[in-house]
């Protein structure tokens, strides 16, 4: 037998009304040679028989059940472990993707190898597994230096994350833990290592949520309560902690300095939003 060329990781918890939809939109891809792996994270409704039912109907499917529950970002790393392809791809449980998804990302893997990660077109919706309207989403940092790429991913966001990763620079990347945008970190220590790249043509349809911080917090980190205060230092930690694994300590610096960066330019907004609130309450 030969291992698949592309593992597809979908953690999931609680996810029965929607994680058929998301799973077939997995299954749906024109690009057959996939390593499907399914972790329930301690669910409490029915994903567990719905899981069960589509394992039961694809020889590609291999699924784990966790039987206490683990932080968000503990699971998305687990599965990330898991890997057996050369490839690998997280899918969450309310997402969906086009057909060609999969075949195109690999494809211009194969083609450029100084990138890590390659993503198509960003669809956004405000219903589960459905792929919403187009966005103009200006990630890509195909022939950027190190230092460009890395101040353009801590000034962005990280729709990518749902990209198709080479899975050796991937699982080079430490869990470094943030409670506050748990993924930026790793999104930049992967800026360290090599490109991200956009492949125009197949679309992600992402599903979101409007949450307050403390809200997602609470839901990621299995009810604990937002630190609002040590937030913005846990998170330059993180990311001093993802780069250094990869790029050494002076990239690290360079790292935690576009962060700071980063915050010194919203601090006048989130300032004003607060005020706002308070006055609001009042």
């Amino acid at each position: 037998m030969t291992t698949p060329r592309v593992t597809v990781g979908m953690p999931v918890r609680n996810g029965a009304p929607v994680v058929a939809e998301a799973l077939a939109s997995v299954l749906a891809q024109d690009y057959g040679d996939l390593d499907i792996l399914i972790s329930d994270n301690a669910s409490t409704d029915a994903t567990p028989d719905i899981v069960e039912e589509f394992r039961r109907g694809d020889a590609r499917i291999r699924t784990v059940r966790h039987a206490t529950p683990m932080r968000a970002l503990d699971h998305f790393h687990w599965v990330k472990d898991q890997a057996r392809g050369e490839y690998f791809m997280w899918a969450a449980h309310d997402d969906v993707r086009s057909r060609d998804f999969v075949s195109s990302l690999a494809r211009a893997l194969e083609e450029r190898s100084g990138a890590v990660l390659a993503f198509g077109d960003l669809c956004i919706s405000h219903e589960p597994c459905r792929m919403g309207d187009p966005r103009v989403y200006a990630f890509e940092t195909r022939g950027l230096g190190a230092l460009r790429r890395v101040r353009k991913a801590a000034f962005g966001k990280c729709y990518q994350i749902y990209g198709l990763w080479r899975t050796s620079f991937l699982c080079r990347l430490p869990l470094a833990y943030s409670q506050w945008w748990p993924d930026l970190p790793l999104m930049m220590g992967a800026a360290c290592v090599g490109e991200f790249i956009h492949v125009p043509g197949p679309r992600f349809g992402y599903y979101e949520i409007f949450k307050s911080d403390a809200t997602r917090a609470a839901y990621q980190d299995l009810g604990t309560p937002l630190r609002r205060m040590g937030s913005v230092l846990e998170l330059q930690r993180a990311a001093w902690v993802s780069c250094d694994a990869v790029a050494g300590p002076a990239m690290a610096a360079f790292a935690v300095g576009c962060l700071t960066a980063r915050h010194a330019a919203q601090l006048p907004g989130f300032a004003w939003r607060r005020a706002r609130e308070r006055l609001v309450g009042r």
